[in-house]
């Protein structure tokens, strides 16, 4: 081994060999199979160094049947020599981004991609040929901030209510139940004062929100996300009241190990209310959005790693309904089973990535969601302060979740080649999801809140949100 001699020479029939730390060599991995054939995977690095300043092969194989197999973290400093015979090129468990040059023997119809997108080049001149890998996991869920944003927004805005004067104890539900959790004599005996909203009175509120997800897809697709929200609401007519609520959002999506980034800046607008007619309560909110997001994608190449980076604008808009039936009355708190049916459609701009001569082109793309959720809900005093009820709620349900656009083909090109394109996710997930709020006064007119929710889904994915908030009227 050595920079005058090969780093490991293979001689003989060997069957198989494997790499999964660094090797480098006047040439990597020399493989004088005889024909023999040998099945060489790598996960680490093989570099040839040639005279020491060239990158020279990082492999050289024999004249047999040979396969090359790629997992993750491969990576070359050189060329592969296929030489002749029928070799094959597996990379279909390989997640990245990866640029192999090549000489020798290989079809097209040897390579495996698996789930990956690729494009192979023909040598021209003094440029080897190349199979360039294409990791596009962030454009199947590049949705996924939206939808992580939207989510959080849609559990802050069905519990906005229940701060101070609707403590989410509905005083007539289904007609029975008392009025109130403190009577008359307990107040003034216990110097608590519950002070309904003033009629028609304004209320503002402010609110800060964090969370993301998670799925371990064999590309580690992680999202997180922070809000800043605001809104202001009145009372148009007993028991109706509606507002209008904005705020701004930072997201960084993480795809395949930190390969590649997308970082999402997004502002938001929309209007939300409810109404109490008794023996339901409905909610509904509509917001629209519009973000910039910013992508950096890692390339692996024969000289090193190159940086491939863009721009694109997106938009969505988000409306939802939802009903609340009270079901059973305690004597703190009220059961009562929520449904709700929202839906989220969009759409990302075409891009062109620069930085790299192996940048992608991008096309535009659509969002196309449909979200449904039913479960139970417990909402309950849980103890008081000298300005009135903490009370809080629970809940417990079931969702699900159906992309309409899964199936469509995002087309997508690497040095004016065209890959098979992109392929949104199709089909229906579902899972269970659990939250819990509450909202304490902490004035006549004024109360601080808090509340979390966390959920899994079918294939794996888990998301979480949490916030806290003040409000008061005037």
């Amino acid at each position: 081994s050595g920079i005058d001699g090969d780093g490991v020479y293979i001689s003989g029939t060997v069957g198989s060999f494997t790499n999964s730390g660094t090797i480098k060599g006047y040439t990597g991995v020399d493989v004088a199979d005889s024909g023999a054939g040998v099945t060489l995977t790598n996960s680490g690095l093989i570099q040839g160094t040639a005279d020491g300043t060239v990158l020279g092969r990082a492999i050289r194989f024999g004249d047999g049947n040979d396969t090359l197999d790629l997992l993750t973290g491969a990576r070359f400093g050189g060329f592969v020599d296929f030489a002749g015979g029928v070799n094959t090129l597996n990379f279909s468990s390989y997640r990245g981004n990866l640029v192999l040059d090549y000489a020798g023997s290989l079809d097209a119809s040897d390579i495996l991609p698996g789930s990956n997108l690729y494009v192979q080049k023909a040598s021209s001149g003094a440029d080897p040929a190349q199979v360039v890998i294409v990791n596009d996991t962030a454009l199947q869920f590049g949705s996924q901030p939206v939808q992580d944003l939207v989510n959080g927004l849609t559990d802050l805005l069905a519990n906005e209510f229940d701060a101070l004067g609707d403590n989410g104890v509905d005083e007539q539900a289904l007609n029975y139940g008392p009025s109130s959790h403190y009577t008359a004599a307990e107040q003034a005996a216990n110097g608590v004062v519950v002070a309904p909203p003033p009629v028609g009175g304004r209320r503002v509120w402010g609110s800060v929100i964090g969370g993301g997800s998670v799925l371990d897809n064999g590309d580690d697709v992680r999202n997180t996300y922070g809000a800043l929200v605001a809104g202001t609401d009145i009372e148009l007519s007993t028991g109706t009241r509606v507002g209008i609520v904005g705020g701004y959002s930072r997201s960084v999506l993480n795809v395949a190990n930190g390969t590649q980034t997308i970082t999402g800046d997004t502002g938001f607008l929309g209007a939300y209310g409810k109404s109490d007619l008794g023996v339901v309560r409905l909610d509904y909110q509509l917001i629209g959005g519009a973000s910039n997001n910013a992508s950096s994608r890692q390339i692996s190449t024969s000289l090193g790693t190159d940086t491939a980076t863009a721009d694109y604008a997106g938009w969505f808009i988000a409306p939802q309904v939802g009903a609340t039936v009270p079901v059973l009355r305690v004597a703190n708190g009220e059961l009562s089973v929520v449904g709700r049916a929202g839906y989220i459609g969009g759409g990302f701009s075409g891009y062109t990535e620069t930085g790299t001569a192996y940048g992608m082109t991008v096309g535009a793309q659509t969002v196309n969601i449909l979200d449904t959720y039913a479960g139970v809900q417990d909402a309950m005093v849980i103890g008081s302060t000298g300005a009135g009820d903490i009370t809080a709620k629970a809940g417990l349900g079931v969702f699900t979740q159906t992309n309409f656009d899964g199936g469509t083909v995002v087309p997508v090109t690497v040095l004016g080649i065209n890959t098979a394109g992109s392929v949104a996710p199709s089909g229906t997930t579902y899972g269970v999801v659990a939250g819990f709020n509450f909202d304490a006064p902490f004035s006549a007119n004024a109360s601080f809140g808090a509340g979390a929710n966390g959920s899994i889904r079918n294939d794996g994915q888990f998301a979480g949100a949490a916030h806290v908030k003040v409000s008061g009227y005037y």
